[in-house]
C-alpha cells in the first residue's frame, strides 16, 4: 500500500516536472524570438521610413503631407536636417531637457532609437553663436551612425554639404572638422551665445583635436555641432562641426513660404508604422497562440495523450474514451484555427512590440477554452493507457 502511494506521487511529480519543463522551454523559445525581433525592429526603424519622409520640407504633392503637418502632430519639431551622401535625413526636435527625446520618437512614443534633437540650452531659432544637435550612434548607420565616418579626411572632403530647414528659412551647412572628445568637455558642450574670445578658443580646440580640419571661409557664421556617442568608450563622443549660413529667401521651398495647407488631421495619421495612433503588436497574444498549439501537440507526451485508437477500443468504455479523444482533438484544432485567424487579422509583427493590447482578453479566452477542452477530453486516454498497463 505504501509503495503504491509512493508510486502515485512519483508519477504525479514526474508529470508536474514535465509540464514545468515544457512551459519553461516554450517561454525561453518565445523570448529568444522576441529578442531577435526586437533587434531587427530597432535596426530597421533607425532609418527614415516613407511614413516620415512624407513630412519632409518641400513642395507638396499628392503623396506627401508636408512639414507643417508634422509640426501639427508634434509642436517640438523645429527643423529638418539632411547631409548629402549619408543616412542623416531626419526631423530635428527641441525638448524641455536633453533626455526627453533621447529615447522617444517624433510622435511621442518610447523608442530606443530616439530622435535627432536640438540641445535644450539652445533656442529653437538656430540664431545663437553655437548650436548643438544630438543623435544616437546606431551600429547600422542609422540616426547619427554616419558621423564617425567624418573622422576620415577623405570622407569629410567628399561630404562637406548639408541642409537645415526650419519653418521660416533654409540654412546651408558646411562641414569642416570632426573631433573625438568626451561628454564632460566644457569647451565643446557649452552652447548658446558665447563671446568672441570663447568662440576663438573653441575654434583653436577644434583645430588642435580634429583629425582633419577644412576651415570655412565664413568664419563669422554661427557654429553647429552634431554630437553622437563613440563606441570606443562610455563617455566618448564624436562631434562634427559645420558653419551655418542662411540661404536667400528665393531658395526656400514653396511650402515654407506659403501658408500651411489645411488638411484633415485624421488623414495625416493614416500612415502605417510612424503615426500618432499607430498599432502595437502584443506579445501576450502571440504567447496565447503558441500555448494553444502546445495543448494540441504536447511535446513529450504524444503517446500518452493520443493512445485510445480503434484497435484498442474493444470495450464500451474504451470506445467512449476514444470518441471523447477525437472530439477533443477536433475542438482544440478549431480553437487553435480560430485563435490563429484572429491573431493574423488583428496583429502585425512588423509593428512595435507591447505586452498587451485591447485584443488580449479575446486571446486569453481562446487559450482558457483550449485548456478546458484539454483537461476534459484527454485524461480519459491517459486512464485507458494506465488500465492497459495494469492488465
Amino acid at each position: 500500500m505504501l509503495l503504491h502511494i509512493i508510486a502515485c506521487f512519483a508519477k504525479a511529480g514526474q508529470k508536474i516536472l514535465s509540464l514545468i519543463a515544457g512551459c519553461i522551454t516554450l517561454v525561453l523559445f518565445v523570448y529568444s524570438g522576441y529578442v531577435l525581433y526586437d533587434t531587427f525592429y530597432l535596426n530597421s526603424t533607425a532609418f527614415t521610413s516613407w511614413d516620415l519622409m512624407q513630412y519632409k520640407p518641400g513642395p507638396r504633392t499628392e503623396e506627401t503631407a508636408g512639414f507643417y503637418a508634422l509640426i501639427e502632430i508634434n509642436p517640438d519639431v523645429v527643423g529638418w536636417l539632411e547631409i548629402e551622401g549619408t543616412h542623416i535625413n531626419y526631423p530635428v526636435l527641441h525638448g524641455t531637457d536633453d533626455l526627453q527625446y533621447a529615447y522617444m520618437d517624433v510622435y511621442g512614443h518610447a523608442d530606443m532609437n530616439g530622435t535627432i534633437y536640438l540641445s535644450s540650452s539652445n533656442q529653437a531659432s538656430f540664431q545663437e553663436d553655437y548650436v548643438m544637435i544630438y543623435g544616437h550612434n546606431m551600429a547600422n548607420g542609422g540616426m547619427f551612425g554616419d558621423i564617425p565616418k567624418f573622422l576620415e579626411p577623405s570622407f569629410l572632403k567628399q561630404h562637406r554639404k548639408g541642409v537645415l530647414t526650419t519653418v521660416d528659412r533654409v540654412y546651408a551647412l558646411e562641414f569642416f572638422a570632426c573631433v573625438q572628445t568626451n561628454a564632460y568637455e566644457s569647451m565643446v558642450y557649452t552652447v548658446g551665445c558665447r563671446d568672441t574670445e570663447s568662440m576663438h578658443a573653441l575654434e583653436n580646440y577644434i583645430q588642435e583635436h580634429a583629425s582633419s580640419c577644412e576651415m570655412s571661409h565664413t568664419a563669422d557664421a554661427p557654429l553647429v555641432a552634431l554630437s553622437t556617442c563613440s563606441s570606443a568608450s562610455t563617455y566618448g563622443r564624436t562631434v562634427l562641426f559645420a558653419r551655418l549660413t542662411a540661404q536667400d529667401t528665393e531658395q526656400v521651398s514653396a511650402e515654407i513660404k506659403e501658408k500651411p495647407i489645411e488638411h484633415e488631421p485624421e488623414v495625416v495619421r493614416k500612415a502605417v508604422g510612424h503615426t500618432v495612433n499607430r498599432k502595437r503588436f502584443a506579445f501576450v497574444n502571440l504567447l496565447c497562440v503558441l500555448c494553444n498549439l502546445y495543448f494540441l501537440i504536447p511535446c513529450g507526451r504524444l503517446k500518452s495523450k493520443y493512445s485510445s485508437w480503434p484497435g484498442a477500443a474493444a470495450e464500451t468504455a474504451a470506445r467512449r474514451r476514444f470518441k471523447r479523444t477525437i472530439a477533443g482533438i477536433i475542438a482544440e484544432t478549431l480553437v487553435l484555427t480560430a485563435s490563429v485567424v484572429f491573431f493574423i487579422s488583428t496583429e502585425d509583427i512588423r509593428d512595435p512590440l507591447t505586452l498587451v493590447d485591447r485584443f488580449t482578453p479575446v486571446m486569453l479566452g481562446f487559450m482558457i477554452l483550449s485548456l478546458v477542452i484539454d483537461l476534459f477530453a484527454f485524461p480519459a486516454s491517459i486512464h485507458r493507457n494506465q488500465d492497459m498497463v495494469r492488465s
